[in-house]
């Protein structure tokens, strides 16, 4: 129903090579989560980082 009504977010069923194909658009950028970036500095303070 959300299909036929166009508001799927962004997902529709197409054909590709003759065959039904689910079709996903995607997401632009997203913001880094809040606590994303607490954990990456507790991550480079317990193990640093190798290169």
């Amino acid at each position: 129903m959300a299909l036929d009504l166009g508001i799927a977010g962004g997902v529709d069923i197409v054909r590709r090579h003759g065959e039904p194909w689910i079709k996903v658009s995607p997401l632009g950028k997203q913001e880094e989560p809040e606590n994303l970036v607490a954990l990456k500095a507790e991550i480079e303070r317990r193990w640093g980082t190798s290169t």
